[in-house]
């Protein structure tokens, strides 16, 4: 259903290892490296994922930082920036830890209301159909009941040929609802 990529550290590490692989510097000296897959939901194939950019445009070395843009195409929020204070790793992993605590436990509860969503539509389904079923029963007695008046049978041995098949609350639910009280003598 739900699936984790990593641990802060490990990914920590990644995208710091992305950004030194494979981060573009762009025109005015920030350095980015592309989407990394926080996390997936399996089902539909959405993901979560983070964008890193080393920012130094117009800043002092000492004012140096990262910044993180994350997508969340599992809960569908707005997207966030987070920012670290400096280029250091320790803070950086505390952005990770964070983001990938408060974001697994959204996704998941996103996830979750998906799934209830799905759970109660197929019952609202179950229970058309069941009600579809239901009639079509009572429909069909009926014309099955009005067949054998007109064929001359008597009350008592319409009630005992439906009893084989039918419980007496039906068939006594069925004569209020439709038999215009045929079996109320009985």
């Amino acid at each position: 259903m739900f699936k984790t990529i990593v641990q802060p550290g490990i990914l920590t590490n990644m995208l710091l290892e992305r950004l030194e692989k494979d981060g573009e510097t762009n025109d005015n000296g920030d350095r980015c490296a592309g989407d990394y897959c926080l996390f997936l939901e399996d089902k539909n194939g959405n993901k979560a994922s983070l964008h890193i950019t080393e920012e130094k445009w117009d800043l002092e070395p000492s004012e140096y930082y990262y910044s993180i843009h994350l997508i969340n195409n599992i809960t569908f929020t707005d997207c966030k920036f987070l920012y670290s204070n400096n280029l250091s790793k320790d803070d950086l992993l505390k952005i990770v830890a964070e983001i990938i605590e408060s974001e697994t436990i959204a996704s998941k509860e996103a996830i979750e209301i998906e799934e209830r969503s799905i759970q109660e539509k197929e019952k609202e389904k179950e229970s058309i159909i069941n009600i579809s079923f239901d009639e079509l029963i009572v429909n069909n007695v009926t014309e099955y009941i009005f067949r054998l008046i007109d064929d001359g049978w008597t009350v008592i041995d319409i009630y005992n040929n439906l009893s084989d098949t039918f419980t007496y609350e039906f068939i006594m639910q069925w004569n209020e609802d439709c038999g215009d009280g045929i079996f109320d003598l009985l």
